[in-house]
């Protein structure tokens, strides 16, 4: 098994088939299209998505649902094409995707999540893309309250 250092998590030993690929990065980290995800015990359903590339840059992500339970994903057709390539002719069923979202912890204030710009990966094929909302229905800076408890993912 590979074995990765990162900065933030120290040595991770993952499976080649638990790598998320990004074809077209994430929004301002367009160069960084592999991360593994991290589930690391006592930090559930916190998911560290730890780059590939770039020892250094580990993103806090949470499903969704922890952030809003009734979260309305919306996807374009252009990203169900990315992550449902044209070799698969029908876009992934719902319960093939993972949507995860970007935490921000600052230093003052309260954690936010990005519900904006989901992360949103097929389970199958192991593919995800940033799906950027074309509306204002949800923040990029979505409140979150942390003491709640955990929803199935």
């Amino acid at each position: 098994m590979p074995n990765w250092n990162s900065r933030k998590l120290g040595s991770i030993e993952y499976d080649l088939t638990d790598v998320l690929t990004f074809p077209k990065g994430l929004a301002g980290f367009e160069k960084e299209t592999s991360f593994i995800p991290v589930h690391r015990e006592g930090y559930a359903p916190v998911v560290f998505l730890q780059s590939l590339s770039s020892p250094e840059l580990c993103f806090l992500t949470l499903p969704v649902s922890f952030v809003d339970k009734g979260y309305e994903l919306r996807i374009m057709n252009e990203d169900l094409q990315v992550i449902a390539p044209s070799g698969e002719h029908a876009p992934p069923a719902t319960e093939d995707l993972a949507c995860l979202a970007i935490v921000c912890l600052p230093e003052l204030g309260e954690a936010t999540a990005n519900l904006l710009g989901p992360l949103v990966v097929n389970r199958k094929n192991r593919i995800a893309i940033q799906a950027i909302r074309d509306d204002s229905k949800y923040s990029a800076t979505q409140a979150i309250d942390l003491l709640q408890e955990p929803t199935p993912c």
